[in-house]
């Protein structure tokens, strides 16, 4: 793909998401759920075997959830395959066994503010069942500030839960909406004919699942034995929206570790702010802030809350697709990170270490060099220039490298200019 082709696509995100969508279009179908959450409990698999269903299979290694990512659990293990019509209701027992703790839907408030949590009649706090977490508490192999969440709404008998990876809408129909592409796998509430003396025409009610990715790596599911609109009627009250996560921008460690968090360290821009236009965002950032023209007005600008420090505010731009979605460019004060930390944990990033991410380094041109980082869930290139840590983040089911590389690489041209 040419610098050309992916400036045209760019200015086409200006236009912004088909505003007109509607949440009862989502047409993306299938039928069935995995048995996750029974093998869950027996071999205490983490946050990204919880709610693997038919057709949708989560991809990605890790849980990225609060401030940073977390990996998928101990064995990194993902469970998925076919399985028959269910009418398994989520019952609000914990599905990360001993990894699990609970707690309740203020503390999870508290400890993740971040999280899209609704407000309808179906599900809000008021009905809350039971509230469990994965966490550095409860599992001490998992970093601080990562954290997995499932909420279950007793009285409605849907559970939300909040796991990382990415959906693969490969042969499903998906839409734009609200800004977010949706997944929707609706229960079979279909006639299916007489049965018994009675002539009875209606099915056993089945479990219906709506899954919602949120930022660039997580997923919000909505799970129950009820008919789709209702799942559909709760998703629509969730705050704060899922459509206005933006990744953090965090720095890359500094002191890299082989291992499966070396790449970790980008998590959600918690306190982030509403820009009106970057150059109004500048006047309170600790760096001069860089918006491309040739990829056109961003849909969204957010900035660090005015009152963080200086040298942690982050901008965050975000260019939406109608089809693929959302890429975001992030910049912030580099601090300690340097191009030679950057090579340090592409050298480092090995299979053989646990690394996950695909790594390598690649030139932007005019003397920048930066980090490319790939897995099953996103793209990430990553470079600092002139005392600027750049980030363009690009979800991989939906954008290829190529879009990826030629958003840095213009970047780094107006930086330079």
């Amino acid at each position: 793909m040419s610098d050309h082709d992916i400036e045209q696509r760019l200015r086409a995100f200006a236009a912004g998401p088909d505003e007109s969508a509607d949440w009862e279009d989502v047409l993306s179908r299938a039928r069935g759920r995995s048995s996750a959450r029974r093998l869950a409990r027996r071999r205490l698999v983490p946050a990204l075997a919880v709610l693997v269903v038919v057709a949708a299979a989560l991809v990605g290694s890790f849980v990225l959830l609060g401030r940073s990512a977390s990996p998928t659990g101990p064995t990194g293990t993902s469970l998925g395959g076919p399985s028959g019509p269910s009418v398994t209701s989520p019952d609000g027992s914990n599905p990360w066994g001993q990894h699990g703790r609970q707690i309740t839907i203020g503390e999870l408030r508290s400890e993740a503010p971040y999280l899209p949590l609704p407000s309808s009649d179906l599900a809000n706090d008021g009905n809350v069942g039971t509230v469990w977490v994965w966490d550095h508490t409860s599992d001490p192999t998992v970093p601080e500030h990562h954290v997995a969440a499932a909420v279950y709404y007793a009285s409605s008998g849907i559970e939300l839960s909040w796991t990382g990876g990415g959906l693969d809408y490969t042969g499903l129909e998906s839409r734009t909406i609200d800004g977010v592409r949706a997944m929707l796998i609706p229960g079979d509430w279909s006639p299916k004919g007489p049965t018994g003396a009675t002539g009875s025409t209606s099915r056993a009610p089945a479990l219906s699942i709506l899954r919602l990715p949120v930022g660039s790596h997580e997923v919000l599911t909505l799970e129950g034995i009820v008919p789709e609109s209702e799942l559909i009627d709760v998703a629509k009250t969730l705050n704060p929206p899922p459509g206005d996560a933006s990744p953090a921008g965090d720095l890359p460690p500094a002191t890299p570790q082989p291992g499966p968090y070396l790449t970790s360290w980008d998590g959600m821009l918690t306190d982030g702010v509403a820009a009106s236009s970057v150059s109004d965002a500048a006047s309170s950032l600790g760096f001069r802030p860089v918006a491309p023209a040739s990829l056109g007005d961003p849909s969204a600008i957010q900035e660090s809350d005015p009152a963080t420090p200086l040298r942690d505010r982050t901008l965050s731009l975000r260019y939406d697709d109608a089809a693929k979605g959302s890429l975001w460019l992030l910049e912030r004060p580099s601090l300690t990170a340097t191009t030679s930390l950057l090579k340090e944990i592409a050298s480092e990033c090995t299979r053989a270490s646990g690394c996950k991410d695909t790594a390598s380094m690649l030139d932007l041109g005019g003397g920048v060099t930066a980090l490319s980082l790939e897995d099953p869930v996103s793209n990430r290139i990553v470079w600092v220039d002139g005392g600027v840590y750049y980030e363009v983040v690009v979800p991989a089911t939906t954008f290829t490298s190529a879009d990826a590389i030629s958003v840095a690489k213009a970047t780094a041209a107006a930086a330079a200019g």
